[in-house]
């Protein structure tokens, strides 16, 4: 048994943003939507997370205007764009600044 539709069809993008956001501000009110907070195992692994990740950015920031000099220091390849290009026709899924960072991983002749 098929059931019909019945209301009216928009298109989102026929919208503003400040009018879609809006829209959908409305529709989650409307259906009590609220934040979701995580059990308490998923809250104690996040909690650990984000205190490693604090961790490793304070260990790091020491050393960012060294990195920063190497970034600036290194010549960048002329064929960049094609080497790019070649990566993403070999993983077309891949986006473009994943295909720049596994060039750099992969640190050959960068």
């Amino acid at each position: 048994m098929h059931r019909r539709y019945h209301g009216r069809r928009v298109e989102l993008n026929a919208f503003t943003s400040d009018h879609f956001v809006a829209w959908l501000e409305g529709k989650l009110q409307s259906h009590q939507v609220r934040k979701v907070i995580p059990d308490d195992a998923i809250l104690v692994e996040a909690f650990r997370r984000s205190i490693a990740l604090h961790e490793l950015d304070q260990r790091i920031k020491p050393a960012l205007p060294e990195a920063e000099r190497t970034a600036q220091a290194t010549t960048v390849p002329e064929d960049l764009r094609g080497r790019i290009a070649q990566m993403l026709a070999e993983h077309p899924a891949a986006s473009w600044d994943d295909a720049l960072n596994d060039l750099i991983r992969k640190g050959s002749d960068v």
